[in-house]
């Protein structure tokens, strides 16, 4: 039903320096300024989804809370893409997903579709939304919708309770477990959705409670690692040195200071064979 991650979205007070310090990191304005869901909003368009930075305003028909008040951004809701809005909304609600009402959603080009918000409580308060939105075609032997230049490669979520993590991504949601690992004294939950990851985390050793999930951050992939690392750094956006990723054959480099917005490492692009 889920076919891809529509888009992430952020809040904040101030757009235009937010805008700014997301354009440093990718290296390009943004590709659309307009209205989303009657509120002001910048988006940028990746290889294989959306960053949304949107000025919440009272009384949102999604919810939003307010931005954080020191100008910064939050990382605050994250959208699936579906292509029968209608289905999902009946399929997920017999699921035990609770869907809003349909409300009018414009997409990263302006196009006009559709989207609903699920239930907070029955989304461990994590802010998600689904958006009506065909499934693009698949990319030359990397995966599919994706294009050129840097995309997501996974959204890291925190969880207090594993197993409700389970029940909700996978058995209610439909991503794709791929992985249940316990490693460096974290526990890792990996679902795929399109060709990025939604990576739960929790603590190895921490007690299960019901305290709500929250976004914990964002793994930025790169088909040009050195050249990135090496234009931020000229433009003077704080990074850490290129070092060997987890994964065997990776390399990775951290942004520092919230420089892009929310706590992000840039990681190499992995291209499929075929």
């Amino acid at each position: 039903m889920i076919h891809a991650l529509d888009h992430l979205l952020l809040t904040t007070t101030d757009l235009a320096v937010a805008s700014a310090k997301l354009a440093a990191v990718l290296g390009r304005g943004p590709d659309r300024a307009g209205p989303v869901a009657g509120m002001a909003a910048v988006a940028f368009r990746l290889a294989n989804t959306t960053i949304l930075l949107i000025s919440p305003q009272e009384g949102n028909p999604l919810g939003l809370p307010a931005a954080p008040a020191d100008g910064s951004a939050a990382q605050a809701a994250a959208g699936f893409a579906v292509a029968d809005l209608d289905a999902a909304r009946a399929l997920f609600t017999r699921r035990g997903l609770p869907c809003g009402e349909v409300f009018d959603w414009t997409a990263e080009d302006g196009s006009a579709t559709r989207a609903v918000v699920l239930d907070d409580g029955a989304t461990c308060g994590t802010r998600l939304l689904l958006v009506e939105r065909a499934p693009m075609p698949a990319g030359p032997g990397i995966g599919p919708g994706i294009g050129p230049g840097i995309g997501i490669d996974h959204v890291v979520i925190r969880t207090h309770s594993p197993d409700r993590a389970l029940a909700l991504f996978g058995a209610r949601l439909g991503l794709d477990l791929r992985l249940d690992r316990t490693n460096w004294n974290t526990r890792f939950l990996f679902f795929r959705c399109g060709d990025l990851v939604m990576e739960v985390v929790q603590p190895a050793g921490e007690d299960a409670s019901d305290q709500p999930n929250h976004f914990n951050g964002l793994a930025w992939r790169s088909p040009t690692l050195v050249a990135d690392h090496a234009r931020l750094a000229a433009s003077g956006v704080p990074v850490s040195d290129l070092k060997a990723g987890r994964k065997p054959g990776t390399h990775l480099f951290t942004v520092r200071e919230n420089a892009a917005l929310v706590p992000s490492i840039f990681i190499e692009l992995e291209r499929k064979a075929g």
